[in-house]
């Protein structure tokens, strides 16, 4: 709605912590992801791993999806 109708934003930004160091800290191998060179080594840690992996993936919150 705010894209579209052009309406001011009415909700706070909410900040998540570091998905990747939280992982780690559990144990769990993992990798912040923030470009597709990034990607593309996290699918092949993951699929070349025994073991649980986590990929945080950033995304850039300008590329909202909107319904066609």
């Amino acid at each position: 709605e705010e894209t579209i109708y052009d309406m001011d934003k009415y909700q706070i930004d909410l900040i998540n912590p570091d998905f990747a160091k939280l992982a780690k800290s559990y144990g769990i191998d993992s990798m912040n992801v923030e470009s597709r060179e990034d990607l593309d080594l996290a699918i092949d840690k993951a699929f070349n791993s025994n073991h649980a992996f986590l990929a945080d993936v950033c995304v850039c919150e300008e590329n909202i999806p909107l319904p066609k």
